[in-house]
């Protein structure tokens, strides 16, 4: 069972009761605010087990959490973790788009929590983001200097255009919107192909939330969806076209975005800070390479679901890549196994923005 890993930032996109929209436009940004922003993340996690037999703590993870991606415009500054107050060391696991850090506490790791029992775990992350480096990067989109889908380079393309379980083109109703796609109207650059699509969205598709996610068929059936549920669809249909595309997960910061929200018949609960997690579509588009392209949190249609994504103009922590990964399933499995156990899950992240001069 996971508790602090990626099945849970997953649940608590699901849990957003309404998108989180951006009031600033990415072409008209002061040059004021082209520089580095240190965020502090903290994220509080506990566990309470109401049953009424013991819950080996191994089973819940609670000493893993994700840990945010190392990347050109954004770095892991220092950290800190914590077990029932107690600061504790830590390592680093797994795959560079999805790792993890794992807090070295062997008073809990091979033990079990009581009937009524309740162990709580802290990290703390200082993380730089080069918000001016991402805003260039967003100006710079621009219709008029696309490039053609030549460009596209062959291994990439090879490499993120599959099928996956989850981003499954075949199936048969994807498959049949997108040949309805192909035959709406051909576009010379892979930038005309998404900003049609994007324009499709807008008409059609509305926001709304649903747990567990739903799979990219679902949220073309009932033409509505969350931020990771409409990017996956998204993801499908540009793989289904030829476009290299995944999945990013992340966490925004907004000062006064405060949510309070509960699950699970009551057993999770969860508490954002100055900001929430948020999920959106990676994409490569020549001669730009990787662009992000986000559904529900922008303001405007076609092109401005691009220049106006919250990772290009709020700091934002990337968390994790989704490379193909079926997810949806792991965090529906998360949320019976609190039910089925019997265990109350409280979380809270909160976000603290330091600008530097």
């Amino acid at each position: 069972m996971k508790t602090l890993q990626t099945a849970v930032l997953l649940i608590l996109l699901a849990l957003s009761s309404a998108p989180v929209m951006v009031s600033v436009n990415a072409t008209t940004q002061s040059s004021n605010t082209l520089d580095w922003f240190n965020l502090t993340i903290i994220i509080n996690g506990s566990i309470t087990n109401l049953g009424d037999r013991p819950l080996p703590i191994n089973q819940t993870d609670l000493l893993t959490f994700d840990y945010p991606i190392n990347m050109s415009t954004q770095k892991v500054l220092h950290v800190k973790a914590y077990v029932n107050g107690t600061p504790y060391p830590y390592k680093i696991q797994g795959p560079w788009y999805n790792p993890s850090l794992v807090i070295q506490a062997p008073k809990y790791e091979n033990t079990s929590l009581k009937p009524g029992q309740t162990v709580s775990s802290m990290v703390a992350y200082n993380v730089s983001v080069n918000v001016a480096q991402r805003l260039l990067q967003a100006v710079n989109i621009k219709p008029e200097v696309a490039e053609g889908w030549k460009y596209i380079p062959n291994k990439i393309k090879s490499n993120y255009t599959k099928a996956t379980q989850l981003w499954n083109y075949s199936n048969p109703l994807v498959n049949l919107f997108i040949t309805y796609i192909q035959s709406q109207k051909h576009s010379e650059t892979p930038l005309g192909a998404i900003e049609e699509v994007l324009k499709w969205f807008d008409r059609n598709v509305e926001y709304k939330t649903r747990i567990p996610a739903r799979q990219p068929w679902e949220t073309l059936m009932y033409m509505e969806g969350d931020c990771d549920d409409q990017s996956n669809l998204l993801i499908t249909i540009l793989r289904g076209l030829g476009i290299p595309a995944y999945l990013e997960i992340g966490i925004v910061y907004i000062m006064g975005l405060n949510i309070t929200s509960t699950a699970a018949n009551g057993l999770f609960i969860y508490r954002f800070v100055n900001g929430g997690t948020h999920a959106w579509t990676v994409a490569y588009t020549p001669p730009w390479g990787w662009i992000r392209i986000d559904l529900t949190a922008s303001l405007g249609i076609g092109i401005n679901h691009i220049k106006g994504a919250a990772y290009y103009i709020y700091p934002t922590v990337v968390i994790s890549k989704v490379y193909g990964q079926n997810y949806a399933a792991s965090s529906a499995r998360f949320m019976e196994e609190l039910v089925y156990e019997k265990i109350a899950y409280r979380v809270t992240i909160e976000l603290i923005a330091l600008k530097n001069s």
